[in-house]
């Protein structure tokens, strides 16, 4: 699964939307909110153990807690996900662009990010970033205008470097100094 987060929990809502509707389909009767929660509730349920969906856990804990609720209207709170998802492609700059893979960088490798400080030593299960290359490195519009280093552990630079490939967001290359890259927008 080559897949960001974002288009995980896209892919999911979008799957479960479908479903539905597929199930209302086959009644030539409406049917009512709670009902369609539960097969919704049902839908989602078996997802929570599938190693596919293990990073959308809780997410898909929330969308039950909302299906069992007397009240409650999941396939609302999916169409309002599937709207936000939507505005936010439409708006997808760099800086969400970094967002999406340093994010997808946790999910995959259980790497996190962080600003390195003068005088500090890596830690092998971070990537580092400079502050000032962040600063200077978008437009008022989050437009990349400059490269962006990340310096990484030498051991897992290869696993960043194809994670990184693999979302297609980012040309991303090492340097010379064994465990920096560099990234650069796609335009």
């Amino acid at each position: 699964m080559n897949e960001t987060y974002k288009d995980s929990l896209n892919g999911l809502v979008e799957h479960s939307l479908i479903h539905l509707y597929l199930n209302c389909d086959e009644s030539s009767r409406f049917i009512p909110t709670p009902k369609r929660n539960q097969i919704l509730v049902q839908h989602l349920k078996p997802k929570i153990k599938d190693p596919e969906y293990s990073s959308l856990k809780n997410e898909l804990k929330r969308f039950i807690a909302i299906g069992r609720k007397t009240k409650g209207d999941l396939e609302l709170k999916l169409i309002e996900i599937k709207k936000i998802n939507e505005d936010l492609d439409q708006e997808a700059t760099n800086a969400r662009n970094l967002f999406d893979v340093l994010e997808t960088l946790k999910i995959k490798l259980k790497i996190d990010s962080r600003f390195i400080r003068k005088d500090e030593s890596r830690k092998p299960n971070f990537i580092y970033m400079y502050q000032s290359d962040i600063e200077k490195g978008f437009d008022d519009k989050g437009n990349q205008i400059i490269p962006l280093m990340m310096l990484t552990n030498p051991k897992k630079t290869s696993a960043i470097i194809e994670v990184i490939k693999n979302t297609s967001l980012f040309v991303v290359e090492e340097t010379e100094i064994k465990g920096d890259i560099v990234l650069k927008s796609i335009q």
